[in-house]
């Protein structure tokens, strides 16, 4: 499935405007991005791809993930475009950065982690995303979504404006598929990629909901770690801060964009 908005054809060169690839996390799906796309209706043509979901479950369900999505993304787009990615599809997006730069014309991350660094605490959570998914597949999903928004990294979006659509939206996922995301993008199975982060060839935006402090300080750290990075910081959201505060968000986005557009036809 591929969500698309916004202005189709051809545009002469100096005014031309790549367009925006937005990614879903864990859970989501690319109806999440609507009210987000509606604020850059009329100036850039915006398309939201589902997830795919890996065939296996090890390190290289990334790499073949990456694969599929510019492959869907295969005759809708010629040449560069911006690609933003949150949580799960943030860190889709950055790995598809390192790996495909070519490909793109910036990233922007939102409440993305690069990886966890420590082996231990990363085989811990890889057990944990393992038993979550065999719990999903077990008990269904409303169970699964009432354990999973439970959680205090949610406590904000359970509690916002924007949440009662998105849970309905939830209740309609398929489990199974669910689990086979967990099982082969879950933040137990990616791939450190802090080490790489001074190699990246785009400019990268990395926001954070306020209310969000561990992904703020992961934040404060990948743009210290990245020279190609800036951390902004959005005011009044938590964790899934584009539904939280979208106009927030997408003011941060439009500006970065246009940045970086204007300084490559400078």
């Amino acid at each position: 499935m591929m969500l698309e908005r916004g202005p189709g054809g051809k545009k002469p060169a100096a005014c031309r405007r790549e367009p925006l690839v937005l990614l879903h996390g864990f859970l989501g799906c690319p109806e999440d991005w609507l009210p987000l796309m509606e604020r850059f209706e009329g100036g850039r043509r915006c398309l939201a791809p589902e997830l795919p979901v890996p065939a296996g479950a090890d390190r290289a369900a990334f790499e073949e993930c990456a694969g599929a999505l510019l492959q869907d993304l295969e005759g809708r787009i010629e040449g560069a475009f911006h690609l933003t990615g949150y949580s799960m599809g943030g860190r889709l997006a950055l790995d598809l950065a390192l790996r495909h730069p070519g490909r793109l014309r910036s990233l922007c991350l939102l409440a993305a982690s690069p990886g966890i660094v420590d082996e231990r605490e990363r085989s811990l959570r890889r057990r944990r995303e393992l038993q979550l998914a065999a719990g999903l597949e077990r008990e269904g999903l409303e169970a699964f979504l009432e354990d999973w928004y439970d959680q205090p990294l949610f406590r904000s979006f359970s509690s916002c404006e924007a949440f009662p659509s998105a849970l309905r939206r939830r209740r309609s996922l398929d489990a199974g598929r669910q689990a086979g995301l967990l099982r082969g993008l879950g933040a137990g199975i990616q791939e450190n990629l802090w080490p790489a982060l001074g190699r990246l060839a785009r400019p990268l935006l990395f926001l954070a909901g306020e209310l969000d402090h561990k992904y703020v300080e992961l934040g404060r750290r990948l743009a210290a770690a990245c020279p190609a990075a800036r951390l902004e910081i959005v005011a009044a959201a938590g964790h899934a801060l584009h539904l939280e505060a979208t106009e927030g968000c997408a003011k941060r986005m439009r500006n970065f964009l246009e940045e970086v557009e204007e300084s490559s036809d400078g």
